[in-house]
């Protein structure tokens, strides 16, 4: 009997041992893939003569965009991996051009890693087109004309950027808006997530078109702004203050959830 009771004790223990070699081998090359470049990949700058318009298009990827004192648009690209396909930085005639390229692979939970910082001057007067497939998104005291951005899946946050006109859209996640003085022209459109605004002082319009999740908006008492809310599955709470004059005009659409603009 206790012949018997070794041999199993000797069993398990073989057993364990091949099981973990075997999970050791599967899981090192995966990791190897995954983390190959776990650290700065890419860091190089370039100039903005000349330019009006700077695009960027990242399929998967956490986006940081801040701006700085310099005169050059600064790429820094962090923790690729071998599957990521290159990120590529250069000018076409009036265009500076940021995209992710296609590497052909196919993207997985263990590519999800890659982290971009976009660093554009503070005195930059032209146009920002931002489109991201996978990740979150950042932006912090952008300043430029237009700034249109195409969210796919992840939460976007914006603070105190400076444009004229905003649109954006997000399919999938939050969206965070934190803003000194609002553009004159705002359109925004969720998919699914909840949408926080916060503006400190009204200096234009708002269009907002939500489809599933709550929209919290907050304004300073006496904005001279008109309120139209329409929500379908859901409320509206309007209990914010403000004057009688209507300056500009929220035009606030939701399908799913709770509509409240507050002070």
């Amino acid at each position: 009997m206790k012949k018997r009771i070794v041999s199993i004790f000797i069993g398990v223990i073989l057993a364990l041992t091949l099981t973990s070699c075997a999970v050791k081998v599967g899981i090192e090359p995966r990791n190897k893939i995954a983390h190959k470049n776990s650290e700065l990949d890419k860091d190089e700058t370039l100039s903005l003569e000349d330019i009006d318009n700077i695009n960027i298009n990242i399929q998967l990827a956490d986006v940081q965009c801040k701006s700085f004192d310099e005169n050059n648009v600064r790429l820094i690209v962090k923790n690729s991996t071998t599957l990521n396909g290159e990120v590529i930085m250069k000018k076409e005639d009036k265009n500076l051009n940021i995209e992710e390229k296609k590497s052909g692979k196919k993207l997985g939970t263990n590519n999800y890693s890659r982290k971009i910082e976009i660093y554009i001057p503070k005195e930059y007067k032209g146009d920002i087109y931002f489109e991201n497939g996978v990740g979150d998104i950042k932006l912090e005291e952008i300043s430029c004309e237009n700034l249109s951005l195409e969210g796919g899946t992840g939460d976007l946050d914006i603070y105190n950027i400076n444009a004229k006109d905003l649109t954006l859209n997000s399919g999938v996640g939050d969206i965070r808006l934190n803003l000194n003085k609002s553009p004159e022209n705002m359109n925004i459109g969720s998919g699914t997530g909840d949408c926080d605004i916060n503006i400190e002082e009204v200096n234009g319009n708002l269009v907002y078109d939500g489809g599933v999740g709550d929209v919290t908006i907050r304004i300073p008492e006496n904005a001279p702004v008109k309120i139209k809310s329409s929500s379908g599955v859901g409320y509206s709470n309007i209990d914010a203050k403000i004057s009688d004059t209507n300056k500009y005009t929220f035009d606030l659409d939701n399908s799913v959830g709770e509509i409240k603009v507050t002070n």
